[in-house]
């Protein structure tokens, strides 16, 4: 006798075939009171874990855009001053003039190319940072990818208080200064003011002509008379949103080209 035993799975016989035993499917499939307290159970911790972390989360992203756009204000609201060079000063200069001339006025610059004197045409190219910023910290901002790839708190420290000048020789020069306006509401009132400040509106100078060009920038140009010789004038001004797709800076932001050239 064996000193095991169990039940045989199969209920019925009938000549030679046998069949299972199929009570247990006839069972009921209902589920019980707990069994069903059980489920309503984990349903309820189930949507409170979700409610609670779209709430954790909805906070989490609120909290966040309002400390970015604090840092925002913040970075804008400083007292910045951004020193833009009078190009009908710098027009006759050579590099090495120039860059001295910006060290005696106490300015700090990033080279963007050229101003190592490595340039083969004399181009140059550097930025002024703003005054309340390290070389490194303006250094690794740029290295990053450039003013494009900074967020809004970023590019509101950089922008506020800097610009970026050029200058191209050949058969003749061209000389140009950039800068995002953060302080007028429009872009006349933008080009109004670098007007002003870089005297093509003098004695002089003159004003032929005013428009849109291609890319979009409004503009004003003219000729200006330095020291016996003509030049080409002209300030333009577009969208800072046009120039760089920075979520977050304000929407009024206009961003200035200022251009002085031999005819």
């Amino acid at each position: 006798m064996s000193l095991f035993s169990r039940k045989s799975p199969y209920s019925s016989k009938q000549g030679s075939v046998r069949y299972l035993d199929g009570s247990g499917l006839r069972r009921s499939m209902k589920l019980g009171a707990p069994q069903f307290a059980f489920m309503a159970l984990l349903i309820a911790l189930g949507l409170g874990l979700s409610v609670y972390t779209f709430v954790t989360t909805s906070n989490n992203m609120a909290e966040a855009a309002a400390r970015s756009q604090a840092s925002v204000e913040e970075n804008l609201s400083r007292e910045s001053i951004y020193n833009v060079p009078h190009l009908q000063n710098l027009i006759a200069m050579d590099n090495t003039q120039i860059l001295q001339q910006f060290a005696d006025s106490g300015f700090t610059t990033y080279d963007l190319g050229g101003a190592d004197g490595e340039s083969p045409d004399g181009s140059m190219c550097l930025m002024k940072i703003p005054d309340d910023m390290t070389l490194t910290d303006a250094s690794v901002m740029m290295m990053g990818g450039g003013i494009g790839s900074l967020n809004a708190s970023q590019a509101a420290l950089l922008l506020n208080g800097s610009w970026v000048f050029d200058v191209q020789r050949g058969e003749g020069t061209e000389m140009r200064v950039r800068y995002a306006d953060f302080s007028v509401d429009t872009i006349d009132a933008a080009i109004e003011w670098a007007v002003d400040y870089e005297g093509f509106n003098g004695e002089n100078a003159e004003e032929n002509d005013y428009g849109v060009d291609n890319a979009g920038n409004t503009f004003r140009a003219g000729t200006i008379d330095i020291d016996g010789t003509t030049y080409e004038w002209q300030v333009s001004a577009i969208s800072l949103k046009s120039v760089y797709n920075i979520s977050g800076l304000p929407e009024n932001s206009i961003y200035v080209g200022i251009r002085l050239s031999t005819i």
